[in-house]
């Protein structure tokens, strides 16, 4: 059997144009909470950009087959960068700030004022690891039957490790340094 020699693909042209266009087209969808007035809505942080793939069209999908509505929200992290990267361009940078999710310890004030007063919030979604912190905070304040507390270790790798390790579950090896020379050691 012959090996078919493999052709060299061309680089895609269009390909930088639409991974800057697909964020920023996604700053405005579900960007503003459901209109009923007795909605299911799970809070979506930091939703996957172009680079992750489906991920986001297959939760918010799975979302409606349930019947909730996904509002989807940025980390400050994230918002950060996306308002670096849209510099110069002001509305686009206000959809960024307008999705932004609250600061600690306005959660509250902040689901009172931008959600229906009948929206139930099922849960909190993560996309990225960079907005673990804030989905944390907000399925903590907001849906306080759905969360086991804040818990340092869902956020840190090694802490991960540690806690697994020390509930008797196998984990990777890893070591912890302080600079390059100890860790070439």
């Amino acid at each position: 059997r012959r090996r078919r020699p493999t052709r060299r693909r061309r680089p895609r042209r269009w390909m930088p144009v639409l991974l800057l266009w697909l964020p920023l087209a996604s700053l405005t969808a579900l960007s503003t909470p459901p209109a009923s007035s007795s909605s299911r809505l799970l809070l979506y942080v930091d939703p996957g950009g172009p680079t992750e793939g489906a991920e986001t069209a297959a939760v918010l999908a799975a979302a409606a087959q349930r019947g909730a509505v996904c509002l989807q929200l940025w980390s400050e992290g994230t918002a950060d960068a996306l308002c670096r990267q849209y510099a110069g361009d002001d509305d686009a940078i206000l959809r960024v700030r307008n999705m932004q999710a609250p600061p600690a310890g306005h959660e509250l004030d902040w689901a009172e004022r931008q959600l229906p007063s009948r929206a139930k919030i099922e849960g909190v979604l993560c996309g990225s690891d960079s907005g673990l912190a804030t989905a944390e905070r907000l399925q903590h304040t907001l849906a306080p039957s759905r969360s086991n507390g804040i818990v340092p270790a869902r956020r840190d790798k090694h802490g991960m490790n540690v806690a697994c390790r020390a509930a008797g579950l196998a984990v990777a090896a890893q070591a912890e340094t302080d600079g390059w020379e100890s860790a070439e050691r």
